[in-house]
């Protein structure tokens, strides 16, 4: 066995293990399955180079040779489909066109015409393509092109978490691209690369040994595909021996290149076990030697993958960052329970309404929750407040400068609660929640680092919950604001839209004829009624959570509706309406609310623009961005007063207006906040600039079609 055949064998066995992990791990995913075909179709090439690469008879090299082709011709259709789902790019229905031509393809097989025959070159036999292997050749260059171009724009758009695993997916991609296009020249009929005398040399199996190890450091830091890892020291340190073996081949593969003549294959054999083995002993008889120094290398070849304290470690990184109390809290469930292995615990938190100590959450569900009792006579609280500690422990012995009855007290109510461990959540000295820890699970014990990090978890967690209580307080606090000034808006509005009413009434109480009363001030309560009712109709749709529905219409006929029904009040204040859209615009909205946005625009367009001036409505395709999605855009352009700097910050909060309320205009301050609305539950936005004395632009930006929103995945904090 040569250095061609140790390397194809190499990555052989490299991706099969690969392929073993993810099958292990969850076959269902649809991710998964297609890196199946991937690693299926990857084997199926090297293991057929293995045997090409020694020389054989013609006929065994002919039937090892369809077996190589075989497996390269679905190669860069899974690729491409792996790359796909990857990339969450939507799926498409060239992929099952493509998967059905490369399987005819593969059929032909049984014949001459993909496969012609086989040749011996200074590397082994080596197929030669007929006239459908060009045909192929085709197909294989627009996949590879189109997946590249799928991972380069994801890799761009991607957080700075994932951007690392797909920019090593794309080299490892790229780089096999590159070596695999150079062992298609023998296939092409040449044995030495174009204009040169140079012999060609085969590295696509050295390119498979590569992508392989890609993929085991993506997946293993970055969890590119669907395999999410919490590995036990043993298993932590035969993936680090892995890795030794993995660079120990490498050399000595690079080695035997420059210098062929100096090793034999059994040479070779023996010099990668001799470094496996002599690594492996000094790692057990040595640990030491592994372990001194920093650990910034591994951390970016492997990550946080493996002991549990580096899980711990990064949830605390993670927890820094978060703004979610639901999901810091259902990271700290799992870390607790899956990752620490606590056999039971209970998180205690101070309600700030009730200012009473309540259970949030506890493991296991139906265990007796423990309520410490709050105040100065609490032994557990007066403890931390006095003592400034992170920690209390039932069995441990402590520094705490406290008497010992103090301790012995709250190690009692610690005692009460069946906890090894009590952790506080403190805002300066004052606690407001205690986080309790029951023994770990399987009878291991806590040790003097897991006591250290959790100290540190909890005093990360209690910096990330008080600043979000602070920041609902903030928002609470601007809700009553925005109350109170509804609240006054309202009853503004009210006391002037009930006054003509309530004067009718008393008039005709007083037994005024009501012919006196009918050509002035019955019209004036009419109209004060039904503006009323409108403004009743409107605030019930700002408070309620109204729902579209959803049916495909042409926008542009919409929008025609709209400036035909406020075209009257144009007309009559002498302002110019110009309309321009395109000739047909499908859009799955909810046609109602779409005009009734439009309209109310539109209007508040031809209170601000003066007579001689005009206003533009039109419909725009805008440039497209999804590759599902069209997007099109209303823009309204007045030439009216324009709007203060000052009050284009407010003009969506409800119930500000700068008309007169309740006057024939109904300026009630709800307008913009109701279209703004509707336009995010169509999955749009809505955008206002303007200038004063300069006039006003309104940009209405709607999809062609809604999303359907998917249940979410849970993912563990790592």
């Amino acid at each position: 066995m040569g250095f061609l055949e140790i390397s194809a064998l190499a990555a052989a066995v490299f991706n099969t293990a690969l392929a073993v992990l993810v099958v292990r791990t969850d076959l269902k995913s649809l991710l998964h399955r297609a890196y199946i075909g991937w690693a299926l179709s990857l084997g199926f090439w090297n293991v057929a180079c293995c045997f090409l690469y020694d020389p054989t008879t013609f006929q065994a090299a002919l039937f090892w040779g369809k077996v190589l082709q075989l497996g390269v011709i679905f190669m860069p259709i899974c690729l491409l489909h792996v790359c796909l789902i990857l990339t969450n790019t939507p799926r498409n229905r060239a992929i099952p066109v493509f998967y059905v031509f490369h399987a005819a393809l593969a059929l032909t097989l049984f014949g001459d015409k993909f496969v012609a025959t086989v040749r011996l070159t200074p590397y082994g036999y080596w197929t030669v393509g007929g006239p459908l292997f060009y045909v192929f050749l085709a197909s294989y260059f627009v996949t590879t092109v189109w997946l590249m171009l799928a991972v380069n724009r994801k890799r761009r758009a991607a957080s700075a978490a994932l951007r690392p695993g797909l920019t090593a997916l794309l080299a490892g991609v790229i780089c096999l691209w590159v070596c695999g296009s150079n062992d298609l020249l023998p296939i092409l009929g040449t044995d030495n690369y174009p204009f040169t005398n140079i012999h060609f040399f085969p590295v696509g199996n050295l390119a498979a040994n590569f992508y392989a190890v890609v993929v085991a450091y993506s997946v293993l830091q970055h969890e590119l595909l669907d395999v999410h890892l919490t590995l036990s020291k043993a298993a932590a340190r035969l993936v680090r021996l892995s890795f030794v073996f993995v660079i120990a081949l490498v050399l000595l593969l690079v080695a035997w290149m420059a210098a062929p003549k100096a090793f034999t294959a059994f040479s070779f054999v023996i010099a990668l076990v001799v470094v496996v083995v002599s690594t492996t002993l000094a790692s057990v008889l040595f640990p030491r030697l592994f372990g001194s120094g920093a650990d910034m290398i591994e951390r970016r070849i492997l990550g946080d993958r493996f002991e549990y304290q580096d899980r711990i470690r990064a949830y605390i990184a993670a927890v820094q960052e978060s703004g979610d109390a639901g999901q810091l809290l259902k990271g700290l469930d799992e870390l607790l329970i899956k990752v620490l292995r606590v056999s039971g615990y209970q998180l205690v938190m101070l309600e700030d309404t009730s200012h009473k100590f309540t259970v949030l959450q506890q493991y296991p569900e139906n265990a007796t929750p423990y309520v410490p009792m709050i105040g100065t006579d609490s032994p557990l609280l007066s403890f931390f407040r006095a003592s400034g500690a992170e920690q209390l422990a039932l069995n441990l012995p402590s520094s705490n400068r406290l008497t010992p009855e103090q301790e012995t007290a709250a190690r009692a109510c610690l005692a009460e609660a069946k906890a090894e461990f009590c952790f506080p959540f403190m805002v300066s000295t004052e606690p407001f929640g205690l986080l309790f820890l029951k023994e770990r699970a399987e009878g291991k014990r806590y040790t003097a680092t897991d006591i250290h990090l959790m100290a540190m978890l909890a005093r990360n967690v209690s910096l990330s919950l008080n600043q979000i209580r602070l920041k609902n307080q903030i928002l609470q606090a601007q809700e009553s604001e925005l109350l109170g000034r509804m609240s006054r808006g309202m009853a503004h509005d009210m006391n002037n839209l009930v006054t003509p009413i309530q004067t009718l009434m008393q008039l005709i109480a007083e037994g005024i004829p009501i012919e006196s009363l009918r050509d002035e001030l019955l019209p004036l309560a009419t109209r004060s009624l039904e503006t009323l009712r409108e403004y009743i109709r409107e605030a019930l749709f700002f408070s309620e959570n109204a729902r579209a529905d959803f049916k495909l219409g042409r926008l542009d006929m919409v929008l025609a509706e709209s400036v035909a029904i406020v075209a009257p009040r144009c007309e009559q204040k002498g302002i110019k309406l110009i309309f321009q859209a395109p000739a047909e615009a499908l859009v799955e909205m909810d046609k109602s609310l779409i005009k009734r946005t439009v309209t109310n625009i539109l209007s508040n367009a031809i209170d601000a623009t003066s007579s001689g001036a005009e206003i533009r409505a039109e419909l725009l395709t805008l440039e497209k961005t999804e590759p599902e999605r069209e997007w099109f855009r209303i823009r309204i352009v007045d030439q009216g007063e324009g709007i203060h700097p000052d009050n284009l910050q407010r003009i969506f909060t409800p119930y500000f207006t700068t008309k007169n309320r309740g006057d024939e205009q109904r300026g009630f301050g709800l307008g913009l906040s109701i279209c703004r609305k509707v336009v995010q539950i169509h999955g749009g936005s809505l955008k206002i600039t303007s200038q004063p004395k300069q006039g006003t632009t309104v940009f209405i930006d709607l999809p062609d079609h809604q999303i359907r929103s998917r249940e979410p995945s849970l993912e563990s904090v790592s």
